[in-house]
């Protein structure tokens, strides 16, 4: 089957989607999150998470360019890829309940090692990923689309699902599912880097960062550092009282790239909370034109989307 390169103008027409579903396009957003968007197949209902995802999965023209060697463009139907968004789910939840079985036993009197074994994968790094984890899958959408790709969404939605599930049936083990475990031990992140230098998401950001260390004043390094940590935890960035200035003149592309790494490390993709923050905070991006209402197209996203060196 041949592999499509969805047009962004789908993805960027928030106006349809909210027609379509009578409710604005960020209450939509929620809507995937609290699991009300659903396809039906099989004689069973399967949530589908990101709202840019149902939207791909239930509309019958959905804008292409073809890839590979099949040059081309029009439109597809898109629910020809529910059956293989259903069968990865199905294959996600037996995978789950094989790999990472729920024994009450555990989750009643011992549960800690198998909680931080999921809260790791899910949010860091899975076993079958190169440096994100679960979560990503769930927060993100794809730009080029073939059955494999929708299955695999799908089989990440399955585990999502099943994770679900076990949350609502054991609140007490999963009520500090989403903290990190180094947080739990009490491990104090909002004064210096110093201070967290032990922490998964702060050794990931400074993996990511090494190769602009030395473009920034020491300050600076940390107000960047620290507030990615903070919008990772927090889902907001902070406000600073001066922006972060890079120093020399790096490739814009190849810091915007580092940055989208960087997310896509912790489970999700580029918002346009980090592109705003980019924009307003950091001074190689300050007089970068960025729309954003229109925040997917324009070279502003092209400089955190596109890989060089």
């Amino acid at each position: 089957m041949a592999k499509y390169w969805i047009e962004d103008s789908f993805f960027d027409n928030h106006h349809t989607f909210s027609k379509r579903f009578q409710k604005d396009y960020y209450d939509l957003k929620k809507v995937g999150r609290a699991n009300e968007l659903t396809i039906e197949a099989n004689d069973k209902k399967y949530p589908v998470y990101v709202i840019e995802l149902f939207m791909l999965l239930t509309s019958k023209e959905v804008p292409y360019h073809l890839l590979d060697m099949m040059p081309g463009s029009g439109t597809f139907d898109g629910w020809q890829f529910v059956n293989d968004y259903v069968k990865g789910f199905d294959n996600g939840t037996e995978y789950f309940k094989n790999t990472y079985p729920a024994i009450a036993d555990i989750l009643l009197n011992n549960y800690k090692v198998y909680i931080d074994t999921l809260h790791l994968c899910y949010y860091h790094k899975a076993p079958d990923q190169k440096n994100i984890g679960w979560g990503y899958w769930v927060n993100s959408y794809p730009n080029t689309v073939d059955a494999k790709t929708i299955e695999q969404y799908g089989f990440y939605a399955g585990i999502h699902f099943s994770i679900d599930l076990l949350k609502q049936k054991y609140p007490v083990p999963f009520k500090d599912f989403d903290v990190c475990p180094e947080q739990k031990e009490g491990v104090n992140n909002t004064q210096s880097v110093e201070e967290i230098e032990n922490d998964f998401t702060l050794s990931t950001i400074e993996d990511w960062l090494f190769e602009f260390k030395e473009l920034m004043t020491k300050p600076d390094y940390d107000n960047l550092v620290l507030s990615l940590v903070e919008y990772f935890d927090t889902g907001v960035f902070p406000k600073l009282s001066k922006p972060i200035k890079i120093n020399g003149k790096p490739n814009i592309k190849f810091f915007g790239w580092h940055l989208n790494m960087i997310c896509k490390a912790k489970g999700i993709g580029i918002t346009k909370e980090l592109l705003l923050f980019a924009k307003q905070n950091i001074s190689l991006f300050a007089d970068a034109p960025f729309d954003e209402n229109n925040f997917r197209k324009g070279n502003f996203y092209k400089y955190f989307t596109t890989k060089t060196k």
